[in-house]
């Protein structure tokens, strides 16, 4: 189901797209707010829409991190992003990552390899 909201198929994978939180509601998604204040940090779950926009004038920076246990969330996303008509590439393939954390294996902790 696309909503009014959302014409374009893949339209929710852009980085251009903003989803008024009514319309979210009313399609039985949880919605919460916060208000980022200086020297704080936002952590985003995997599967969650975040938006944001700025009061005034804003520097911003965004780093992307993950945990070993993210790994089958990243091939869960990579599964959605290659079915989804008009969804975006990713900044880089999974299998990029998983061959790269493979090679490096051997100086991985314990924890880390048993994901690879």
């Amino acid at each position: 189901h696309i909503s009014p909201c959302l014409p374009q198929a893949g339209l929710m994978y852009k980085m251009v797209t903003m989803v008024p939180p009514g319309e979210a509601v009313r399609a039985g998604v949880r919605v919460c707010r916060l208000l980022q204040k200086p020297g704080t940090f936002v952590v985003t779950w995997p599967r969650a829409y975040h938006a944001g926009f700025s009061h005034g004038v804003n520097c911003a920076e965004s780093s992307n991190f993950a945990t070993p246990d993210w790994l089958p969330w990243g091939r869960q996303s990579v599964e959605i992003f290659r079915t989804t008509r008009g969804a975006r590439l990713p900044c880089f393939t999974h299998e990029l990552l998983l061959t790269t954390l493979a090679r490096k294996a051997a100086t991985l902790s314990a924890h880390i390899s048993s994901w690879v």
